[in-house]
């Protein structure tokens, strides 16, 4: 498709919406739907789905798989959380899982005297980011450092993380594979 699927994307949007206003009822319409539908953005999903709810399914199904893999380990790594422990020296490249995490991160404490999780709570971040360091310690076992960070008020901190940040908190607390 290359340059052309935005418009593509578009034209069928219009042509979706157009068939949704008519009310079809056609058996070749969900049969068509089933080929549109791995096209379709979220919105795009909604807006069929708020027209013809028979696909309500569909689309329930999609953001259960997309929460699922949003709220990996791997996401975790390779996003916001990853990256503040590379500032920090924790290196991730072979760390694999939850249970690998904590166990890197601990050992990796105990080998720098405490001077490991030190620099993860010292590190200069964001609010969004305090959280994700928060998270980490969290995920490591180390919650008790985690509280000491945000005063014993984790939750009032959490209600402002938005976005990548909210979804590595959300994995870090989680601890799916």
């Amino acid at each position: 498709m290359g340059e052309d699927s935005g418009s593509f994307k578009c034209d069928m949007s219009a042509a979706l919406t157009l068939g949704l206003a008519k009310s079809s009822e056609r058996l070749w319409f969900k049969a068509r739907m089933e080929d549109f539908w791995p096209l379709l953005s979220l919105s795009e999903k909604q807006i069929v789905v708020k027209h013809q709810p028979r696909f309500a399914s569909w689309l329930e199904e999609d953001t259960e798989r997309e929460v699922d893999v949003r709220l990996t380990f791997e996401a975790f790594n390779s996003g916001p959380a990853g990256d503040l422990c590379n500032l920090a020296g924790l290196y991730l490249d072979q760390v694999a899982s939850w249970s690998g995490f904590a166990s890197h991160l601990q050992s990796q404490n105990k080998a720098t005297n405490g001077e490991l999780v030190q620099r993860l709570m010292k590190l200069p971040v964001s609010s969004g980011e305090a959280s994700v360091v928060q998270a980490i310690l969290h995920a490591a076992d180390y919650s008790h450092f985690s509280d000491e960070l945000a005063n014993d008020r984790a939750w009032d901190r959490l209600s402002g993380v938005y976005d990548e940040h909210a979804e590595a908190v959300a994995a870090a607390i989680l601890r799916r594979n």
